[in-house]
């Protein structure tokens, strides 16, 4: 899916365990060490993505000309703070790991049960409200 080799599997690892599979199955390592670091490139994606695709477009007049419809500017900055504050929360990248199938490999302990779909969608509608 990513369509990257890591050399450090136990990083994967890592990233996939919820802390309460750590705590039952006594492991020294969870997601939480490196949410702080996907935080950060999440925020790096989504802030270059919406400056490349909005604010600096408009400087590109050459494609801009080559669009078949153009249209008048009406980015404002604060658009750029509203679409980042959107594609960063929880219930949003809670709808990503579904929709790729991500939640199938995340490691954490329920007892005789895995979270369906139904009640990881619950607990992200949760979150947005």
């Amino acid at each position: 899916m990513l369509n990257y080799q890591f050399k450090d599997k136990f990083l994967l690892l890592e990233a996939f365990t919820h802390k309460s599979f750590k705590e039952s199955f006594t492991l020294t390592a969870q997601y939480e060490k490196l949410e702080v670091l996907g935080d950060s490139i999440l925020d790096y994606l989504a802030n270059s993505n919406l400056i490349k695709y909005t604010i600096l477009e408009k400087y590109n007049l050459e494609e801009r000309m080559n669009q078949t419809h153009i249209t008048e500017e009406d980015f404002q900055p604060f658009d750029a703070h509203n679409a980042k504050s959107m594609l960063t929360k929880n219930y949003f990248l809670a709808k990503l790991v579904c929709l790729f199938g991500l939640h199938r490999y995340i490691l954490y302990h329920r007892p005789l049960k895995q979270l369906s779909l139904k009640e990881l969608r619950e607990i992200a509608a949760k979150e947005q409200a």
